[in-house]
């Protein structure tokens, strides 16, 4: 029996993740995302206060973007050189299979939450179809549903954002 589509495209999803982890490792998937967090982090906080040292004559809405721009630019950038030297280092250890493998890993279940997320916000809109009552997939990943959810509430807290989606002003 063929697998629907949607299986295809989410086991794809899956592989495609657990290959990119496979490639960099899990030394370099951590930073990166670790990285993007700062960078995101640092320039909601630190990007409003750039943005009020512009001397430029336009608006509040555009020196708001530029400072969240460039400071989130910088520390990519600044991030990047960081990851390259951490690269070097597992590289000189000798620990590059054990991070590949630990990368393809990580790549994996990275891929299976991006998947289960997608689950959840088509679910209102396929529920309904034929190919969600026969999915080999989708059945698999939906009993971890909660557990996402729950990491996806725990972030959004940090970032001082409510289950609601309204702010609750702490960033």
């Amino acid at each position: 029996m063929p697998l629907p589509t949607p299986a295809i495209v989410m086991l794809i999803a899956i592989g495609a993740s657990a290959a990119f982890g496979l490639f960099r490792g899990l030394v370099r998937e951590v930073v990166s995302l670790a990285i993007w967090a700062a960078a995101f982090l640092l320039a909601l906080l630190l990007g409003p206060l750039l943005a009020e040292q512009m001397q430029f004559n336009v608006g509040a809405g555009v020196k708001g973007a530029l400072g969240f721009a460039a400071i989130f630019v910088v520390v990519l950038l600044a991030g990047a050189f960081l990851q390259k030297m951490l690269g070097a280092m597992v590289e000189a250890t000798g620990l590059t299979g054990t991070d590949r493998t630990l990368g393809l890993a990580f790549g994996a279940v990275r891929g299976a939450i991006l998947v289960i997320v997608a689950l959840v916000a088509l679910r209102p809109f396929a529920e309904d179809r034929a190919w969600w009552a026969d999915s080999t997939v989708a059945p698999v990943l939906l009993p971890f549903e909660g557990l996402v959810m729950e990491f996806i509430d725990a972030v959004l807290a940090l970032f001082g954002v409510g289950s609601d989606g309204e702010g609750t002003g702490a960033v």
